[in-house]
């Protein structure tokens, strides 16, 4: 188990089970008080048959602290999808997501994305984050991001832009060559967590751990698919692939479950 994210609405925790595969919520006290991803707070330790309510190795979290009450989203790495709760303050044991975003229905999990019937669907989602209502979404197996814009708002839950990659059809890597535009965040070696985050200006920054840098891009450039980022970290410039210093510290681990 571990952290992931909290907010303080009603001095409420949020942590992502990767173990026991659910979400908990916690009111300042040891145990959890309620669970969604699983019917009951203890037993199964496996994803239940998908139906729109369960969570397989969650990688990432969420919440919509604009909205009232907050949306909390979940990433459901292992189901190929993210799954939505409309009110995050008062949810029940095993409550089904009102929407499911990035697959077709509640009881689908394969990976989608280019060259599947969904091309802009989600393989092995990661790191979330939301700004301005619209969800964010590191799409890590299809290297790139999606942003969804408010999904509660948009029946068909479907992305409207695009970064890491110049339309909803490519899934490369890199694609062209190492760029400021391009993100690798699966490859040969496996999938790589990714990581995303505001500041206060509407600036993303996006975990690249293939490319071993952290990408900013301009609040601005958010409106068009492709953006360049304006900054990285870690690399000297944008075409760079810079070793580590000491490999056993690199934070690019891949992610495992």
């Amino acid at each position: 188990m571990r952290l992931v994210a909290f907010g303080w609405m009603k001095l409420i925790l949020f942590c992502a089970a990767f173990l026991e595969v659910g979400l908990c919520q916690v009111v300042l006290n040891p145990a959890p008080s309620r669970v969604v991803g699983q019917l009951q707070l203890s037993g199964s330790t496996a994803p239940n048959l998908a139906e729109g309510r369960e969570l397989n190795s969650p990688q990432g979290i969420a919440l919509d602290m604009a909205a009232s009450p907050p949306i909390l989203y979940v990433a459901g790495t292992g189901n190929n999808r993210v799954l939505a709760w409309r009110n995050a303050s008062a949810f029940a044991n095993g409550a089904p997501a009102d929407p499911v975003i990035g697959q077709k229905d509640r009881f689908s999990t394969q990976p989608m994305g280019p060259g599947t019937p969904i091309s802009g669907g989600l393989s092995s989602p990661t790191g979330l984050a939301v700004r301005d209502r619209n969800l964010y979404v590191a799409d890590s197996g299809n290297n790139r991001i999606l942003r969804f814009p408010s999904p509660f708002a948009n029946a068909e839950q479907l992305p409207d832009r695009v970064i890491g990659q110049g339309n909803f059809t490519s899934s490369l890597p890199n694609p062209g060559g190492r760029s400021a535009s391009t993100l690798a965040l699966a490859g040969n070696n496996g999938l790589y967590r990714a990581s995303l985050a505001f500041d206060a200006a509407g600036n993303l920054f996006v975990t690249d751990p293939g490319n071993r840098r952290v990408l900013r891009y301009p609040a601005a450039s958010l409106n068009a698919n492709g953006p360049p980022a304006d900054l990285a970290l870690g690399q000297r410039d944008f075409l760079t692939l810079a070793r580590p210093l000491d490999s056993s510290l690199a934070p690019w681990s891949r992610a495992r479950w």
